[in-house]
This record gives structure tokens, C-alpha cells and sequence, in this order.
């Protein structure tokens, strides 16, 4: 069944396709479509504030990379799904705690969803690109509880 999104401004309308596994229960959606552009924002919160209207209906997008290279390179940013890269655990989780055992869980997923932000040289205006629109878990219906969806 195909996801249709709008933005807020009505001016952006996309269909995404979903793709699922029943055995797995492996859903794959491709967002490629509805983040590729040929708009130049002004700066780079309008970007991340475009990329968030855009991911509100049923994904979240956290900022996963900031470089502000004050050396003449090119200042980037990397936006990433909430749910991207795996579950680390740290050395001092390794003890094992018998007082009080309870079930824990993570959200990281390995979501490979990933666009790249970056300032256009001899200007002051940012551009996105999509590295990766794919999602490897299915979409939120409501956004109430997450802890970064704004």
C-alpha cells in the first residue's frame, strides 16, 4: 500500500512504496523521492527544519554529524534516522547486575537512512542530498513519545 505525503506547505506531495516480507516481518521503504530537491535553502536550519516537515509523517530524523570546518572546507551536515547504527554495549553494562534483573531494549534497528547536508561554496545557501532513503522498519502511525519528534 502506498504512503502519501505532503508538506506542511502543501507544495511538496510524494507516494512511497512499502515492501514487506511476511516471513520476516522485514518492512523496507524507500524515501529517496520524497527528499530529493533542486531547492538551496538559505541556511542550515532551514534544511533541518525542511528535513523534519518532511520526515514528521512517521519518521524521526536526529542530527547524527555536524562539521563546521573553519579551515576553507565545506561545512556539512549528516541527518539520520533515530533508529540508525546498532546497539553498543558499553564495558561497565558487561558487569552483571543481580540486585534488581529487568528486561531492556533498544530502538537502534541498523536503519541505513541517511541525507547529507552541505553548504554550496561562494554562497551562503545549503543543499541536501540523499545518501541513503531507505528505512528498515516500519513507519510510526503516531509520533506521541518519541523522544525527538518535535
Amino acid at each position: 500500500m502506498p504512503l502519501k505525503i505532503t508538506s506542511k506547505t502543501g507544495e511538496d506531495e510524494f507516494c512511497v512504496e512499502s515492501y514487506e516480507a511476511n516471513e520476516e516481518q522485514f518492512v523496507q521503504i524507500d524515501f529517496t523521492a520524497a527528499f530529493t530537491n533542486d531547492k538551496a535553502f538559505k541556511n542550515r536550519d532551514d534544511l533541518i527544519k525542511w528535513c523534519h516537515d518532511i520526515g514528521k509523517f512517521g519518521t524521526v530524523i536526529v542530527t547524527k554529524r555536524v562539521d563546521n570546518f573553519d579551515s576553507g572546507r565545506t561545512p556539512r551536515i549528516t541527518l539520520a534516522c533515530e533508529r540508525s547504527e546498532k546497539f553498543r554495549l558499553y564495558k561497565k553494562d558487561l558487569e552483571k547486575k543481580t540486585e534488581n534483573p529487568r528486561k531492556s531494549s533498544t530502538k537502534k534497528c541498523d536503519c541505513p537512512f541517511t541525507l547529507k547536508g552541505k553548504k554550496l561554496r561562494g554562497c551562503n545557501q545549503w543543499i541536501v542530498e540523499v545518501e541513503c532513503g531507505l528505512y528498515r522498519h516500519p513507519v510510526a502511525n503516531y509520533l506521541e513519545g518519541y523522544s525527538y519528534a518535535g
